[in-house]
């Protein structure tokens, strides 16, 4: 039978009995005699029958002492009964009889209840006031110092101020999470530092057992403000109690609406970011078009899984919808969606999908295996493709990519020597084509062949005919294809691509219902009524070449008759000052 006893006056005194839950009172000092005579009346064989029937009915609660409160213990296990006005000395005397210092629970089932988790946090503070008892005062007057000192915070961190400990001496400021020392007007852009967040919730973390340290991971500061990013919702922070703090973030967990968003959140069915995400998707079509894209987990931001950028949350919902079509919407996101596009046509060729590793990195695409990055063009893809095989192709070089500029391939010859000869080879901007290849000077072939165009035309031509009138091969050497007015790399993989792309077959399917629907007199007033607003905006050098521009068969674009290239009128200006139309015109009038 466990007993716990105390004075109930000054001359006698009484015990707990733990059958019956009853004070019984002490006779003349003998306890022993008491116990047994109050066993013989109560826990007799007819008594306890009786008292087993009414067990129920009567309720354990009714013969308990207001005069003690029940502790358990989490190393022994069990329930003692200590006086309420000596409560903290008695726990502390009985922790100190196990010889242990520091107080652990020994299972997970401890901290489920409210009861546990206050029996460990009080159980906690007195081990730790054993261990510094007197650094533990002396923080507690620097703290009470603060409170009147006149340094003022705002509102929202004002539950940061346990933290900050006045250096009367120096008159300087500590912060004793961070251990750091300011003076008085660095102490609100302090707190509001992430370090100083980040300090805060490892100290939380670190007090915790291993089994609890999960429970921190949906908590974090918003605005200065400590809160839960599962519920949304912000957890009381008391700076000068720490196991107040985790008092309130353990009981958060324990709400039954923070468990059943946590049951839910791994599915994301039927949490409010996806039900948000939803309501804007059936009324945003943009939104709707690139739903995937949006990563919509319980964070206190939403995240284009493309771009890997944050979409700024609002509870509002027309502030967050106009926060998602403004990243849907912008350049960044635009170029990503190309380049994505590029990688799903390289990926359906089945090319170079040995050798590389392709991914969208800000808008641009980027070859992992080679640590190069290109721009988002289709040709490009192809030309860092193929060079790579060429180089792979020599039995005298191989290829490395240097990791710092990520801009430029070197060449390194392997004939023998002792010194081998790093060529730096510069990405080449603008239009790749046959001029642009460069070769390594001291190899045994010191120039690439131009490719032979009738081959390549060959090649192609069971697949898809006769092409001769689609890619040519112009005065300079290049491949170019003459519906697109654009040149492509002269291998038979890029020409595929290009005849099989999107953009190629658009212009062909437009200039078919040109022929189908000629235009009419009144068009062709209309296109020299064009030609004339566009040179109206341009400097009087430009319009000797306005009667050189006549109309197309792709609807929206104009031809110019020196080049014989399709233009669009955009770009009418840069089209007027390019190296290639000069070289034209001094051909045809000297």
């Amino acid at each position: 039978m466990n007993m716990a006893s105390g004075g109930t006056g000054t001359g006698s005194f009484s015990v707990l009995c733990h059958e019956c839950n009853m004070l019984v009172e002490v006779c003349n000092g003998d306890v022993q005699s008491s116990m047994e005579l109050h066993c013989k009346r109560i826990h007799n064989s007819s008594n306890k029958q009786r008292q087993n029937v009414n067990q129920s009915l009567r309720g354990q609660e009714r013969y308990k002492n207001e005069n003690y409160d029940t502790f358990f213990c989490p190393l022994c296990k069990k329930n003692i009964e200590i006086l309420k006005s000596n409560f903290t000395r008695g726990v502390s005397e009985h922790i100190k009889s196990h010889d242990q210092v520091e107080v652990k629970p020994q299972s997970d089932d401890q901290l489920y209840t409210f009861s546990g988790i206050k029996n460990w946090i009080d159980n906690s503070k007195i081990s730790e006031k054993s261990e510094s008892s007197k650094n533990h005062l002396k923080n507690n007057q620097r703290r009470q110092n603060l409170e009147r000192n006149t340094v003022r915070l705002p509102l929202d961190l004002k539950q940061h101020r346990g933290y900050i400990v006045d250096q009367h001496q120096e008159r300087n400021f500590f912060c004793n999470v961070c251990v750091v020392t300011f003076d008085s007007t660095n102490i609100v852009e302090h707190l509001k530092t992430k370090t100083h967040e980040d300090n805060v919730i490892l100290l939380f973390k670190g007090k915790l057992p291993l089994h609890l340290q999960n429970t921190m991971e949906f908590i974090s500061f918003y605005n200065s403000n400590l809160s839960c990013n599962l519920c949304r919702c912000k957890v009381n922070l008391n700076s000068f109690n720490l196991y107040e703090t985790i008092f309130n973030i353990i009981s958060h967990n324990s709400d039954i609406s923070h468990s059943s968003k946590r049951q839910n959140e791994p599915s994301s069915q039927n949490n409010i970011a996806s039900s948000l995400m939803q309501y804007l998707s059936d009324n945003y079509p943009v939104i709707r078009d690139s739903k995937h894209l949006i990563e919509t987990n319980m964070e206190p931001q939403f995240k284009c899984m493309l771009c890997d950028k944050s979409i700024i949350y609002s509870d509002k919902v027309d502030i967050l919808a106009k926060n998602c079509l403004t990243h849907l919407n912008s350049s960044v996101h635009k170029k990503s969606e190309k380049a994505a596009s590029i990688l799903k046509s390289i990926e359906s060729l089945n090319i170079g999908q040995g050798n590389h590793k392709f991914i969208v990195s800000n808008g641009n695409i980027t070859c992992v295996t080679c640590k190069f990055k290109l721009e988002t063009d289709i040709n490009k893809v192809l030309h860092h493709i193929n060079e790579v095989a060429q180089f792979k192709q020599r039995g005298n070089q191989s290829c490395n990519f240097n990791d710092e500029s990520n801009q430029s391939i070197k060449s390194y010859q392997s004939d023998g020597s002792s010194n081998p000869v790093a060529i730096q080879r510069p990405v080449v901007k603008g239009p790749i084509t046959g001029n642009n290849i460069q070769s390594n000077p001291n190899t045994v072939s010191p120039k690439v062949n131009k490719p032979n165009y009738r081959q390549l035309l060959k090649s192609l031509q069971q697949e898809f005919g006769n092409i001769k009138t689609l890619i040519v091969q112009n005065s300079r050497g290049e491949i170019q294809c003459t519906v697109c007015n654009c040149s492509v790399p002269p291998t038979t993989a890029s020409i595929r691509v290009h005849l099989l792309g999107a953009p190629h077959q658009n212009k062909i399917q437009q200039m078919a219902d040109t022929a189908v629907n000629p235009k009419s007199g009144g068009d062709h007033t209309k296109l020299n009524t064009r030609v004339e607003s566009l040179f109206q905006s341009l400097p009087q050098k430009f319009q000797q070449d306005k009667h050189f521009i006549r109309d197309s068969p792709i609807d929206g674009y104009i031809v110019c008759s020196i080049c014989d290239c399709v233009i669009n009128p955009y770009y009418i200006r840069d089209h007027l000052v390019d190296e290639n139309h000069l070289c034209e015109k001094k051909k045809m009038f000297g």
